[in-house]
């Protein structure tokens, strides 16, 4: 039985916006545009601008249809703008397509001009799509293997000792530009209960969870750049109702909690709004990107800055007419 805590994040109408980096790579002027810190290091130089990622959170394709449409005027917006704000990566936070939307989600995403990689949502799961998701996305992430730096990826399908059979767990990581992104799969699989909305730590061989410790325990082995590590999932990292209990939350503190100079947050989607908040035990920040498929077409452009000891980033979350 999950014991629930308060619900730990603000979900927001619309995040503030920080003013894109300009050309010349410095940070853009004003409050907005001022990286991000909570270092307290000496002064390690002015940061200089890196590049961008964009964030797309819930498409929910089912068909071909509005919501493919949606997921285009999103897409094309990013291949718009991709040279100008130096976007270099996109990430689909979950949520993708099920039924008969694998083809036409697929279709849609391919026309970025940039690479994308999708992170597994819980609707495909507690549709029985599960394995059809891998078909129709393992070869994405494949791609993505033979040509991002760094790539490591969990064991699929495992052998599910919690919920029995096997389970198409989708985690895998990468570098870019000093960086490294973790993408994670806290997806429950128990099926047709309120539980299937909330997150699992799959704390068992093979599993999220010792995939996140073995990344975490590399970066601490490693050289690099404070704050460098990106987590990234469908289902927010908080504790509360319909998110990590508080068991759960405990175990991420004592993971997390001494990695905190690494992690610079978590970006999710699942709640269907943008809000952002402090996980002050784990260090980090946690934002959610609100879902493309109803309201107003929304996505995050993340920009990343650098200096001589960590990294430093802003965001923007953009509204489409």
């Amino acid at each position: 039985m999950h014991a629930l805590a308060p619900l730990a994040l603000a979900t927001l109408p619309l995040l503030s916006c920080a003013s894109p980096a300009p050309a010349d790579g410095t940070p853009g002027a004003g409050d907005g545009g001022t990286p991000s810190t909570d270092s307290g290091a000496p002064d390690a130089g002015a940061p200089v601008f890196q590049f961008s990622y964009a964030l797309i959170a819930d498409p929910h394709v089912t068909s071909e249809g509005e919501h493919q449409e949606r997921l285009q005027q999103a897409v094309a917006w990013v291949a718009e703008q991709a040279d100008d704000r130096d976007i270099e990566l996109v990430f689909v936070l979950g949520d993708i397509a099920w039924n008969e939307g694998f083809a036409p989600a697929v279709a849609a995403l391919d026309a970025l001009p940039v690479p994308w990689l999708p992170v597994l949502g819980d609707n495909p799961i507690q549709s029985g799509d599960e394995e059809a998701w891998h078909d129709a996305f393992d070869p994405v992430l494949q791609a993505r293997a033979a040509a991002l730096p760094g790539w490591s990826r969990a064991p699929t399908p495992v052998d599910n000792p919690v919920q029995g059979g096997q389970s198409h767990l989708q985690s895998y990581a990468f570098d870019h530009r000093g960086l490294r992104f973790v993408a994670l799969d806290w997806n429950s699989r128990e099926v047709g209960t309120l539980w299937g909305e909330t997150p699992d730590l799959h704390d068992f061989s093979g599993g999220t969870l010792p995939f996140l410790r073995a990344e975490l325990d590399a970066a601490s082995a490693g050289e690099g750049l404070a704050e460098r590590v990106v987590l990234l999932s469908h289902m927010p990292m908080i504790v509360g109702p319909g998110s990590f209990d508080l068991d759960e939350g405990a175990t991420l503190e004592a993971l997390l909690g001494p990695a905190g100079d690494l992690v610079a947050g978590n970006h999710a989607g699942h709640l269907h709004g943008n809000g952002e908040d402090e996980w002050a035990a784990c260090g980090m920040t946690v934002d959610t990107t609100d879902a493309t498929w109803d309201d107003v077409v929304s996505l995050r452009v993340v920009q990343v800055w650098t200096d001589a000891a960590q990294v430093h980033s802003s965001d923007e979350v953009v509204e489409l007419e």
